[in-house]
């Protein structure tokens, strides 16, 4: 195990307490890594009101700093709140499928070889980290639960939004289920909907569940090629 893998276990290992991240900060900091000012910024900022004079000052400088660090290692290292957690209930013929306020944390999940997504294990679901609004809003119209990047700029509704915005996931359906969401597996016929080859038939290679992206194969004038392509560009051949 090296130095570094230790202190992001010891981190890992007790999410509230401080101490294990501000020393993972001061070893870094000594090897000129940037992520060390990160930690030592987040934990400043913790415990600033937003009233203080200082607090916009900082915030601009982690915002600054955070778009230098890998995405897969702030997922490693934050503490953020769960949400896109559904619930359905049937009330005579009305299906009412809403969000709920899920208790567990992001940090306290386990964890997958991927450092963007981790496991719930009361829910037996896979929880998706989303740096941006925008990965949000896009996991959130599949139907997955998610956490939002903890420093993220968020408006009030900003993931229910995203629901609502598709007209295939309404959240209230008199007599019948709400369409679920496709779900997409290497192997599987698909056809290309948008872009430059749209209407291609194809086939899944590989998946990058994190970012809803695959990698098609199809052929073009006799030519195998492959695209990576978002999951909104294609859908499931019936």
């Amino acid at each position: 195990m090296s130095d570094e893998t230790a202190f992001v276990e010891a981190i890992l290992a007790d999410p509230e307490d401080e101490a294990p991240r501000l020393i993972y900060a001061d070893w870094l900091e000594e090897r000129g890594d940037i992520r060390g000012e990160f930690l030592r910024v987040e934990q400043a900022l913790a415990g600033l009101p937003e009233a203080d004079p200082r607090y916009s000052e900082m915030r601009c400088r982690l915002d600054e700093v955070r778009r230098q660090i890998d995405v897969q290692w702030v997922a490693l290292v934050d503490r953020t709140k769960i949400e896109g957690c559904p619930q359905v209930e049937l009330e005579g013929r009305y299906r009412i499928k809403f969000d709920v306020e899920c208790p567990k944390r992001w940090e306290g999940l386990k964890r997958t070889h991927d450092n963007l997504i981790r496991y719930c294990e009361e829910c037996k679901k896979r929880v998706f980290y989303c740096p941006t609004m925008e990965d949000a809003q896009r996991h959130a119209q599949f139907g997955h639960c998610i956490a939002v990047d903890s420093h993220a700029e968020r408006t009030e509704f900003d993931v229910r939004i995203a629901l609502m915005r598709d007209p295939d996931r309404r959240l209230l359906v008199l007599g019948r289920p709400a369409p679920p969401a496709p779900r997409f597996r290497p192997g599987q016929r698909v056809r290309i909907r948008s872009g430059p080859f749209a209407g291609t038939l194809g086939e899944i290679n590989r998946l990058r569940l994190a970012h809803l992206r695959a990698t098609v194969e199809f052929v073009v004038g006799g030519q195998r090629t492959e695209q990576e392509v978002n999951f909104e560009e294609i859908e499931p051949l019936r």
